[in-house]
């Protein structure tokens, strides 16, 4: 795709899962990208592990906490020198956490508090940041192309009831609504501004969701489940290759250039009625458990 050819992408969240997927589409894109995480370990076996599939591959990958606003700013700044040519044009938040579960009536303040600063804090800090340093780059307003972008992760959660623990659901529901009050504001600075909500999708997050489990088995398991419960043909389950293509056309100044303060559901219809996952129920006494952060480490 060469309309991000030497384009700066900062991806936050980009070492597994969605963020990862993401991460691989937009360097076979030819974009420049600037991966952070906060889980290191995982950040720098996934830039070890593409740049030897594509020695060429501009990749730069660096550490980043979203509930930490000094580390978004930094990530941002970061973009803005090279081995980067440009402020970014694209930024993508896929951070994200499972969170606290349980009751509503015996949740610890503390963990719904955490939750909420990956979540919400963190789209905020990364929507905040982009728009500081996207605004340094010039831009021809008589052309009417919008070419700078900030695509964030919310969920079928964030839109429906029961499908996700209490914390997870409100973050993701008001990241929905901030996403359209930010596109409100910066589609006026050349920065479009959407959403992507995505179903239940095999990762680490959904191996504990529906295994208690983030490895490799937990998401198979994940897999298998998701597969016996999908209103889509073949056993179809959605993949995290599904979610990153729609990222990058939401992301696209030639296919999206149009598309603004949108919220893109993928989750093969069901949240329109069609058949889907029997999700545990997160507020069963059961799953009242330590919320799991996997030890600060996040990405869906």
């Amino acid at each position: 795709m060469e309309e991000f050819a030497n384009h700066t992408v900062v991806i936050v969240g980009g070492a597994k899962g969605i963020g990862l997927a993401t991460v691989r589409l937009f360097l076979e894109a030819g974009a420049h990208v600037l991966a952070g995480d906060i889980d290191t370990d995982a950040l720098e076996a996934a830039v070890t592990h593409l740049k030897a599939r594509s020695p060429q591959a501009a990749l730069v990958g660096m550490k980043c906490d979203v509930s930490d606003e000094a580390s978004v700013q930094a990530l941002m700044e970061a973009a803005c020198r090279p081995p980067f040519l440009s402020p970014p044009n694209v930024v993508v938040n896929c951070a994200g956490i499972l969170g606290a579960t349980g009751p509503i009536d015996r949740m610890d303040y503390e963990s719904w508090r955490k939750t909420n600063s990956v979540h919400l804090d963190g789209t905020f800090l990364v929507i905040k940041h982009s728009a500081i340093v996207m605004k340094r780059a010039p831009w021809q307003q008589d052309t009417g192309v919008v070419q700078r972008a900030i695509v964030c992760l919310a969920s079928i959660g964030g839109m429906k009831g029961g499908l996700a623990p209490h914390p997870y659901s409100a973050s993701k529901a008001a990241i929905i609504q901030l996403v359209k009050n930010a596109a409100a504001e910066l589609v006026h600075s050349n920065i479009r501004v959407n959403a992507i909500a995505p179903g239940a999708i095999p990762t680490s997050m959904t191996g504990i969701a529906l295994a208690s489990d983030a490895s490799a088995d937990g998401i198979e398991k994940a897999r298998e489940h998701l597969a016996s419960h999908t209103p889509m043909p073949n056993r179809r389950v959605g993949s995290t290759e599904d979610i990153a293509h729609a990222i990058m056309f939401l992301a696209s100044p030639v296919r999206a250039s149009y598309v603004n303060a949108h919220c893109m559901v993928v989750d093969a219809g069901i949240t329109e009625g069609g058949a889907g996952p029997v999700m545990p129920h997160f507020s069963q006494e059961s799953w009242a458990v330590p919320m799991y952060d996997a030890m600060g480490k996040r990405g869906v």
